[in-house]
């Protein structure tokens, strides 16, 4: 485990895909569609948005390299 934090840490884009991948398997636990929906809303943060401007700001936040999702 501690080998998967390092390259986490060294890399945020595998840390970002490790999130996607981890929030679809929970949503896809949920027994009802309200909890998955939520789930859902959740991990659709975790998606580059369309726009430019908000595209900065995503990989800001995300701590991510633009060059990696373009």
């Amino acid at each position: 485990m501690q080998k998967i934090t390092a390259v986490m840490d060294e890399f945020p884009e595998f840390a970002l895909l490790r999130n996607l991948y981890h929030t679809v398997e929970h949503m896809y636990s949920k027994t009802d569609r309200k909890s998955a929906e939520e789930i859902w809303d959740q991990w659709m943060l975790y998606l580059p948005p369309e726009k430019a401007k908000d595209y900065k700001d995503w990989c800001e936040t995300y701590l991510v390299s633009e060059e990696c999702f373009i």
